[in-house]
This record gives structure tokens, sequence and C-alpha cells, in this order.
């Protein structure tokens, strides 16, 4: 598999725009993360990551390039699989950012338009011992330019920086007492 990023198209499908030239991972994805997003995820406020689209089942990980000033992958989220509103119905737990507004049968329409339908519990989140810059990335893993959707990661890099050797910040009972 190519290192790609997945966009939306207008009519809502899907394309892939290649970022590398090497081989991706099947289980990590990378996205980009601007503030105040990425904050609220790091101090537990945000527990799940909403998105218009439903990831592969395969991803177990999501790796936050945290976008300017930073303009570097800092963190890596562990993922539950996707929680579908139409199917699941509404979250167990309303306390993250985010998760009462999905559940809202009143705001659903207005919600999936603006942050989508698929919700991804975060399980667990690392930091990165060593950020990975932008500069970095182009010249030891291949990506061609900063991702600006969502972006497989290149296999050379998941070999590098294993993710579980990496700091553990949060883990869902650090969650559960934050909210």
């Amino acid at each position: 598999m190519q290192g790609t990023r997945r966009d939306e198209t207008p009519r809502g499908k899907e394309s892939h725009i290649s970022l590398t030239n090497s081989p991706s991972s099947a289980t990590d994805v990378i996205l980009p993360m601007s503030e105040p997003y990425t904050s609220l995820v790091l101090y537990g406020h945000k527990t799940y990551e909403f998105r218009k689209y439903k990831l592969k089942p395969t991803i177990k990980r999501i790796w936050f390039y945290r976008t300017a000033p930073y303009s570097a992958l800092t963190h890596i989220a562990e993922i539950a699989p996707a929680h579908v509103w139409s199917t699941d119905g509404p979250l167990p737990d309303e306390d993250g950012v985010g998760n009462k507004e999905y559940n809202d049968p009143r705001q659903v329409k207005q919600w999936r338009r603006r942050f989508g339908e698929f919700a991804y519990k975060i399980l667990a989140v690392w930091e990165l011992r060593e950020c990975i810059t932008l500069s970095n990335m182009k010249e030891r893993y291949g990506i061609k330019g900063p991702p600006r959707g969502l972006v497989y990661l290149p296999s050379q890099l998941g070999k590098e920086v294993v993710w579980h050797r990496q700091r553990k910040i949060l883990d869902e009972k650090r969650m559960e007492k934050k909210n």
C-alpha cells in the first residue's frame, strides 16, 4: 500500500493523494491537528475523535501531526473502532468535549455536517520521545508535504518509532478522572 491521503470530494467520494513513495502501515494513520483540539485531547477533555468518514477497521492508532507553529508529529492516540450514531445510537459517555452535542438528536444533522457521524474513542495517548518535524518526515520517510488530511503512516516510520515505547501520558482511567 502506498502512503496516501484520503480526502473527501464534493460528492462525498474518496480520493487518495499520494504523499509518499514508500509502503505504508495498515494500522496507523497520520491526521493533522490544530489548536485547540490537540490540547483538548492531550489534557483528556476530548475523549472521542469525530470524523466525517469511517477509518478502515484495521486502523488502531492516530498519529497527530500538529500544524504550525509546531509542524511535527508529536503524539499518538490509540483508538477504539468507530461508533456510528445511525447504528450505535448515542455515545455512552457525554462528559468529553463534543460528546453531548453528538448525542443530541436536535443537533444531529448539523453535527454530522460539521464533524461527522463517526466517533473514535481515545483509549490512550502517547507523547513521542522525540518529535518528528516536517523536514525530517520529508527527508527520512518520503513525505512530500504537510499532511492536510488522513495519511497512512509510512511503514519505515512505524518501525523506527515504536508507538508503545513512547511516553504514555493518558489512558482511559486518567481521562475519566479529568472529566
